[in-house]
């Protein structure tokens, strides 16, 4: 399957679970209320940290059967069950964890109230049964990436989102609005979602009956899962410092000024993470050369695509955040806002060669850049926010994005910097960035510059990929090709 539509598929994906948020949570919320919303919100996000038993075997999984040769059905077979008992046995231990911590976190820390702590209570038995569905599913996912079906994978995954999300909506419309009946009829969903992922894998995978782990496959998956795992802490414990000491240096409102803005700039990661996950199986099966091919060709692809998406969004900044809330929060947040956007521009050339290091068989040095980057990155952060507030931190994020990207970099020997659309495109997001901190108001002619940057940077990006120009090409034929079979008959 070609490069383009495995990305397409992963945005697709990416999205679905988002388009069908919007859709259910105004629904249940005018259902059931704030409190018990609420009350969801905290053991999805409770479970989502529980998360961390699958121990990278997702990644894992995907990376092995990769590089299986495709007529080996036997070495698939061996490597699909091997992880998938692995991955039973770490979702039970964290079931029983997740059990044993929900009650006294529910009673001590979260300040859920005693009507909705009564309500909560018998449903943690749910809750832990949620945990190895999540972990399971994500390595069954795995699985089918490793194969580079992501048409199937993201289709089940999207269609288990809906199911998901809106499995409790139903329940409350239609049984019982406690937070029991709701949470059981979430994680009964989950299940289904697992159940269709996990006949894709008997069909597309490992066709067959059951077989018992096997020692060499288990110590391979696990010896790579471990280091991923520690990234996957890591990471999210990044994502969250910055406004864990906003809030503790400079009060809840500079986190506002902050994380909205900050909300918005992730958005963009959406295709380079899901360039990055279509790059990951190929890169497993292929050889140095050809690995490291096609890691320079998706960096140039990745630039020509996200450059002017962060461009207009730098640009926009002021003006949206000024017509979505007001003109207050827009001059607090908006100088915040335009100098994340700069790191999510660094950020999203970081993921390749990250892939690279873990589709390479290396996901050792991915972790350890992220440990080596802990002191650093909690000093520096601690420092601009003391001396320059909300702006200091997201400078702070700019400066460890940059030593993030510099050291993957280097240790995956993809030198971005040795490319020249690296540079015009880093001038692009300069030229916006200036224009995006100027005064709007003060100076209208600045919205004619911006809009200029926006339509110079998207030409640039045009010209200069000529991938991006034939996928944009093939798109438009194939949203065409029925309009014109229709004129011809």
């Amino acid at each position: 399957m070609s490069l383009r539509n495995d990305t397409l598929y992963n945005v697709l994906g990416a999205v679905a679970p988002a388009v069908a948020a919007l859709v259910t949570i105004p629904l249940l919320l005018a259902k059931i209320g704030e409190v018990r919303f609420g009350v969801l919100a905290l053991v999805w996000l409770l479970l989502g940290h529980f998360g961390v038993f699958d121990f990278g075997l997702s990644r894992a999984t995907a990376n092995r059967i990769a590089r299986v040769p495709a007529d080996d059905v036997r070495g698939r077979r061996e490597v699909f069950w091997t992880s998938l008992w692995m991955n039973l046995a770490f979702g039970l231990a964290g079931a029983a964890s997740l059990y044993l911590l929900a009650e006294p976190l529910m009673a001590h820390v979260f300040e859920i109230g005693a009507t909705a702590r009564e309500e909560i209570l018998p449903a943690l038995p749910w809750v832990a049964v949620a945990v190895p569905l999540a972990t399971l599913a994500g390595v069954l996912g795995g699985a089918l990436d490793g194969r580079e079906r992501f048409d199937v994978v993201n289709g089940l995954q999207a269609l288990g989102a809906v199911i998901v999300q809106a499995a409790p909506v139903i329940a409350a419309y239609t049984v019982a609005i406690d937070l029991q009946t709701l949470i059981a009829a979430s994680v009964m969903a989950r299940g289904l979602s697992m159940l269709l992922l996990f006949a894709a894998n008997l069909r597309l995978v490992a066709p067959g009956g059951p077989l018992p782990p096997e020692r060499r496959h288990a110590r391979a998956l696990f010896g790579y899962g471990a280091w991923v795992s520690i990234s996957a802490l890591i990471v999210p414990f990044f994502m969250t410092l910055d406004k864990f000491m906003i809030g503790a240096m400079l009060g809840a409102a500079a986190v506002a000024y902050y994380s909205v803005p900050d909300q918005l700039v992730r958005r963009i990661s959406v295709f380079p993470g899901a360039l990055a996950r279509s790059i990951f199986p190929r890169i497993s099966a292929a050889d140095e050369h050809a690995s490291r091919e096609l890691a320079a060709r998706s960096t140039r692809v990745l630039i020509a695509v996200v450059t002017p998406a962060v461009v207009a969004l730098i640009a926009a900044m002021h003006p949206f955040l000024t017509l979505w809330i007001d003109a207050d929060f827009a001059a607090r947040a908006s100088a915040p806002g335009v100098l994340l956007a700069a790191g999510i521009w660094l950020n999203s050339l970081a993921m390749i060669p990250s892939a690279y290091l873990q589709a390479s068989g290396r996901p050792d040095i991915t972790a350890k850049c992220h440990l080596l980057e802990i002191l650093p990155h909690a000093v520096i952060l601690w420092l601009c926010i003391r001396l320059f507030g909300a702006v200091g931190a997201a400078a702070a994020m700019l400066i460890v994005t940059v030593m993030d990207t510099v050291l993957l970099m280097i240790f995956a020997r993809l030198h971005v910097w040795r490319m020249a659309a690296f540079w015009t495109g880093a001038a692009w997001i300069g030229a916006a960035a200036i224009v995006g901190l100027g005064d709007y108001a003060a100076r209208p002619w600045l919205y004619a510059v911006a809009l200029g940057i926006v339509l110079a940077s998207t030409l640039w990006a045009w010209r200069t990929s000529p991938d991006l120009a034939a996928a944009v090409v093939a798109f438009q034929r194939r949203l065409t090709l029925p309009w014109r079979a229709r004129s011809e008959s």
